[in-house]
């Protein structure tokens, strides 16, 4: 079997209200080449039909590895997606680890990441705008079931994941040298799958969460995840972020 490194073509979504930027973001980590192809939701946040051509449940993100050989691979699914690149790419184990007991925590969070925080957390933001966007007339029902839905799940159940997150960092902070990580003393896999919902829905999000996860109450997590956000890396991702966004918006304004 060729020993030659697949070319990588990444199919994303729009990437300012996706959790496809931390794939982005890996891809820039490992200094892989790719071919970029950005997918625009439409007015109902919905991905477009043409992304079932390319997989048949339609999802973002995708990537297609091809080899020189001729073999190919369409691979969906974030966690499985990021295990793939890191194994095919991370040669030199700088974002996995050869270390069993920490490829097992770097597995934990892959799956942590997207099995117990992402569902109640997402949870919380649907019912968020279902309550702000229904219509007058059925604010008062939408604000009776998504009240209790948060109080009975959304808040306590992502309130759980963030504690634990919390404890954790507290307890890399007393023999760290400054820097927080996961899993070892160095950025991981782990990292980069949980970084999303911390910073994006969680700790940035006061409005939707009303004083739930602040800074002054997680300040393990708020260092971790502005620390992170400083890395070179990180800075490139963001700012391909912004180039497709204004391309796209660019592109729309002229049809």
């Amino acid at each position: 079997m060729s020993t030659e490194l697949p070319k990588i073509t990444f199919y994303c979504p729009r990437l300012d209200r996706s959790r496809g930027i931390r794939t982005l973001w890996l891809l820039e980590e490992l200094g892989v080449e790719y071919d970029l192809k950005p997918y625009y939701r439409n007015a109902a946040f919905r991905a477009p039909k043409t992304l079932e051509e390319i997989h048949p449940l339609g999802k973002c993100p995708t990537i297609l590895a091809e080899w020189k050989d001729g073999r190919s691979k369409i691979i969906t699914e974030t966690g499985v997606i990021h295990n793939f690149l890191i194994k095919t790419f991370d040669t030199q184990k700088k974002f996995g680890s050869a270390e069993l007991f920490e490829e097992i925590d770097i597995d934990f969070y892959t799956q942590f990441a997207e099995g117990s925080l992402q569902p109640p957390a997402t949870t919380h933001l649907i019912m968020f705008m279902v309550e702000t966007r229904s219509p007058w007339f059925a604010k008062p029902l939408s604000s009776l079931v998504c009240g209790q839905v948060k109080k009975m799940w959304s808040i306590p159940e992502t309130t759980k994941c963030v504690k634990y997150l919390e404890d954790v960092l507290s307890k890399v902070e007393e023999n760290s040298d400054g820097e927080l990580y996961f899993v070892g003393k160095r950025l991981t896999g782990a990292d980069i799958m949980l970084h999303w919902h911390i910073y994006n829905v969680i700790l940035n999000r006061d409005e939707m969460w009303g004083g739930e996860f602040t800074e002054a109450k997680y300040p393990f997590l708020a260092k971790w995840a502005k620390q992170i956000t400083q890395r070179p890396a990180y800075k490139r991702t963001v700012q391909k972020e912004a180039d497709l966004i204004a391309a796209h918006k660019t592109t729309a304004a002229n049809l």
